[in-house]
């Protein structure tokens, strides 16, 4: 006998969030590791934001005047959740015709794990940033597909779906076909679009776009979150507004440079200075992609490369350090990028674990089932998501350096 619908849900539930950590762990280092989550259901969450210090503080005279008293001021900012959603569509027949039920099992888990990667693609390079960067040159277009060149793949996978911007406008959803790495550098490449028509590029333009339309206007986003993500660390210290507006905090403007672009020891040091001064502390840790840790390491002979007390990590390496602090690579992070983390600072509200939803009732025992029965084709659906937003405190103690070069 094979798997019925409440049996669907049962097992969605039971295995959809362990195959996202599974693939977070290996696909989303940094969102697996090093950002904490806080665990805490609701419709809202809440920061306090302070101004300044109490003027009330200060040396006196003994037998002087007392000071008058004084607060510090407060305000209070507001989040909501954002969701990362995913859906499934199992064939029915398959299922509740399987030779047992551990065929039906292994059939819905490789699903489910399908799922689980697309969705630790998907946060993992969304805590970083929703931009995926420019196209500079378009260079081939046929009935269902767009050929062009990246210089930064990091964030783009095989099967990925993204969006394409023309500056503030949508154009299109489509889904990376494939990547064929370039022999300039490392991470450039051609990227292979899967798309239904050659057309949708603007009523304005021709069938076929012009290279020079793709190269000065259109940017490519993780699918949903230009304006549906939750915040990201390029915009914790972008200086724009996060959350709500607030003026005349010290404590929640960020430390952005768009200026260095070649990779130093000098540039990086210049940058924690800055953020040791402003915050008072040390980050945690510095976060690149293994091509800038490479950089990193190339620069410094093999007495600086480690400090003395270095501990392999659970993978039995030994972990670079920059001055006694953590380099943490992640593959998901742009090639362009080096974040400086202070995991006191930002933190992962998780307000809903990811898992199927119902229609109402929690077991499928009582009549309710996340798996619903499809009026228009022969499947289940199956829809799963997780509600989140980056929970952050103070902004001084987050650093960016955003233009590092190839």
């Amino acid at each position: 006998m094979g798997i019925t619908a409440g049996e669907v849900y049962q097992l969605a539930a039971r295995f959809g969030a362990k195959a996202v950590e599974e693939q977070s762990q290996m696909v989303a280092k940094f969102f697996d590791q090093k950002l904490d989550i806080l665990d805490q259901p609701g419709q809202t969450g809440y920061v306090n934001v302070k101004t300044g210090g109490v003027d009330s503080t200060g040396f006196i005279a003994d037998a002087a005047t007392l000071p008058g008293g004084a607060s510090v001021e407060v305000q209070q900012l507001y989040y909501t959740p954002k969701f990362l959603f995913s859906r499934l569509s199992l064939p029915r027949g398959g299922l509740e015709l399987a030779n047992g039920v551990k065929d039906g099992v292994r059939l819905l888990v490789e699903q489910l794990k399908s799922a689980a990667a697309d969705v630790a693609r998907q946060r993992g390079r969304a805590v970083f940033s929703k931009s995926l960067g420019s196209p500079y040159e378009l260079v081939d277009v046929s009935t269902n597909t767009k050929v062009f060149k990246v210089v930064d793949v990091t964030g783009l996978k095989p099967g990925m779906s993204v969006d394409v911007y023309n500056g503030a406008t949508f154009i299109e959803t489509v889904v990376i076909a494939s990547i064929s790495w370039a022999t300039t550098g490392p991470l450039n490449g051609l990227i292979y679009y899967e798309v239904n028509t050659v057309d949708d590029i603007g009523s304005s333009q021709s069938p076929t776009p012009k290279a020079t339309d793709w190269q000065t206007s259109f940017t490519l986003f993780v699918q949903g979150s230009k304006t549906n993500g939750m915040f990201s660390l390029a915009d914790v210290c972008a200086n724009a507004d996060l959350y709500q507006a607030v003026s005349g905090s010290n404590e929640w403007t960020g430390n952005l440079d768009a200026s260095t672009t070649s990779l130093s020891e000098g540039a990086l040091r210049t940058m924690h200075d800055q953020i040791r001064n402003r915050r008072g502390v040390e980050v945690d840790c510095i976060v690149m992609n293994p091509l800038n840790v490479t950089r990193y390491l190339n620069l410094s002979t093999d007495q600086r490369r480690f400090a003395p007390g270095d501990a392999l990590d659970k993978y039995g390496r030994l972990t670079p350090t920059f001055d006694g602090i953590e380099v943490f690579a992640d593959v998901n992070c742009g090639d362009k990028d080096i974040f400086f983390f202070n995991s006191d600072d930002v933190k992962l509200h998780r307000f809903r674990k990811f898992g199927p939803d119902t229609d109402g009732m929690r077991s499928p025992a009582l009549g309710a089932s996340a798996a619903i029965v499809s009026s228009t084709s022969f499947t289940y659906d199956i829809q799963m998501y997780e509600a989140m937003e980056l929970r952050v405190t103070r902004r001084n103690g987050t650093g960016h350096m955003s233009a590092i070069a190839s």
